[in-house]
Order: C-alpha cells, then sequence, then structure tokens
C-alpha cells in the first residue's frame, strides 16, 4: 500500500501544482485563479488576469475594473478600435441623415399630393357650378316658353 502511495504521489502532485501571476503555464487550467488566462508566445506562455480585471498582488489576485475611464482606456488603446468606432458613428450620422431627407422628402410629396388634390376638387366643383348652371338657365327658359305657349293660345 505505502509503495502505490509512493508511486502515485508524484503524479497527482504534477496535476496539483498551479501557477499564480507571472509563471509560466501550457493552458488556462493551470492558473491558478479562475479569473487568469495563459497568455504569450509559444514557448513562453504567463498566467494573467483576464480581460476587466487587474492584477492586486498576491493577497487580492485579479480583480475586477470597476472605474470606467481605465475600462475605456482599455477599449480604445490597447484594442485600437477608435478609428473602427469613428467609422460606425459615421455610419450611424449619414444613416440618420438619410432618413431625415427621406422624411422630408414624403413631406414635400404629401403637400403637393394634397394642393393637387385640392385644385382638382376645386376645377371639378367650378365646371360642375356651370352645369349646374346651364341646366337652370335651359329649365327656366323651356319654363318661360311654355309659360309663353299657354298664355297665347289662351
Amino acid at each position: 500500500m505505502i509503495v502505490l502511495l509512493l508511486v502515485f504521489l508524484p503524479l497527482t502532485n504534477q496535476f496539483a501544482m498551479l501557477s499564480d501571476y507571472g509563471q509560466p503555464c501550457n493552458n488556462f487550467m493551470e492558473c491558478k485563479d479562475h479569473r487568469m488566462q495563459c497568455k504569450g508566445e509559444e514557448n513562453n506562455k504567463t498566467c494573467v488576469c483576464i480581460r476587466y480585471h487587474e492584477w492586486k498582488g498576491f493577497d487580492q489576485g485579479c480583480v475586477q475594473m470597476y472605474d470606467g475611464e481605465k475600462l475605456m482606456r482599455l477599449e480604445l488603446f490597447f484594442n485600437n478600435i477608435s478609428e473602427e468606432i469613428a467609422r460606425k458613428q459615421d455610419k450611424v450620422f449619414s444613416f440618420h441623415l438619410w432618413a431625415g431627407g427621406f422624411v422630408v422628402a414624403v413631406y414635400i410629396v404629401a403637400i403637393l399630393a394634397v394642393v393637387l388634390f385640392c385644385v382638382y376638387v376645386r376645377s371639378a366643383d367650378t365646371a360642375m357650378d356651370k352645369e349646374i348652371y346651364m341646366l337652370k338657365m335651359k329649365t327656366r327658359r323651356d319654363t318661360l316658353m311654355k309659360q309663353k305657349a299657354v298664355e297665347s293660345s289662351v
């Protein structure tokens, strides 16, 4: 039993050795804390804090950052995304510009449609008024003619 223990103890000890901050590692599972990752070149990887965490010493380990300024600096300068943000910002503003132009164009077309409809209705009403006037005149003339015919026959 003691022989088995002496044989398996070095094997299990190898699996139990975890790397602390800045120590060499092969993959993230060898790092001591779940907030660490194994980063670096192929032969020179070390355990470092994951994104949005910073090293506060061996007492605290990797601690999450809550300072918005630090977080934005990490995003903008270390990842160099400021140019990408500027491109996306230009796209957003150009989209809003085109959307505003579309709304103005629809507004102008709607105003023109209303004005043209009003002009059409006005001209149609005028034409109808002329027709009604002509019919009244014709009816009045016919009535007068019939009255004269009745008076002359009496």
